[in-house]
């Protein structure tokens, strides 16, 4: 285990309306392909149901007390409803961030990759998904009174594969060649059992439909940032396995090989499945 001493850095959330959606989803795509800064990060999100229009929460990081005023320009020339980020410890910036959870209700998180593209197709893209979740966001919520959706742009550009690789033995398991991706994120909360199974088509029916979409409209379109790689199968793969739905199989959606890798380091370690029969989550069988 390797340990990284962490001084104060700088983060937080800003708010912003639904009519900065596009500005929004253009910006976190050109901060996926031209990432130019380890140190820095941003989460996209953007909640709706039948009251909330598209109201945007996005969460910045920067691994020092100040960014650089180019890192995350963009986003700054957009106007924002309310801005939280300082200079701070990382545990003020996580216990803040926390405070954004929502407790008490039934949730369901799902997940897919979708291809970080070049221009014009990758704006595109992104700004095509938002506008159709928004509109089936508001189907359902309007149906189920009581439905919440959320939807995460998560940028993955090459360099943090590349990072993961120059570290040694490359534990993320990606590999930096195929370019840069979007790791999505989608939430449903609701109140009670009774939208249990609503929840779970609706969640199914957004990662169907975008992966359908995505596939058939840019058919062979290489990644941003791509030099070699199956384009088939690495622009939707993996899925990121902190987003994934129990009915996902995330641990097989890694490069070919990675799973048959760590499947044999699991029986040479616990042959017997100590661990296995003892934790949730996802499984090597």
């Amino acid at each position: 285990m390797k340990t990284v001493p962490m001084g104060q850095i700088w983060g937080g959330v800003r708010t912003y309306a639904a009519t900065e959606a596009s500005a929004l989803v253009n910006a976190t795509h050109n901060f996926t392909k031209d990432y130019s800064d380890p140190k820095a990060a941003v989460i996209v999100t953007c909640e709706r149901d039948a009251a909330i229009d598209n109201l945007f929460v996005i969460f910045y990081f920067y691994n020092g007390e100040t960014p650089p005023e180019s890192v995350f320009s963009e986003f700054n020339a957009i106007p924002s409803l309310t801005d939280t980020t300082k200079t701070q410890s990382f545990a003020s910036l996580l216990n803040a961030n926390n405070a954004l959870n929502a407790e008490g209700l039934r949730y369901l998180i799902r997940g897919t990759t979708l291809p970080s593209l070049p221009d014009p197709d990758g704006k595109a893209l992104l700004n095509h998904h938002l506008n159709t979740w928004s509109s089936y966001a508001l189907t359902q919520s309007t149906a189920n009174v009581d439905f919440l959706f959320s939807i995460a742009f998560q940028p993955l550009p090459r360099a943090i594969p590349a990072a993961s690789v120059a570290a040694g033995s490359n534990a993320l398991g990606l590999d930096p060649e195929n370019g840069d991706h979007v790791w999505m994120e989608y939430d449903i909360l609701w109140l009670t059992a009774a939208g249990d199974s609503a929840a779970h088509a609706a969640a199914m029916n957004i990662t169907a439909s975008i992966d359908a979409y995505s596939k058939a409209t840019y058919p062979g379109v290489k990644n941003t940032n791509y030099n070699e790689g199956d384009v088939t199968y690495e622009e939707y793969n993996p899925i990121f396995m902190n987003d994934a739905m129990y009915d996902q199989q995330p641990l097989q959606s890694y490069p070919q090989g990675s799973y048959s890798r760590l499947l044999n380091a699991k029986k040479m370690y616990d042959p017997n499945g100590f661990f296995t029969d003892r934790t949730g989550g996802f499984k090597f069988t």
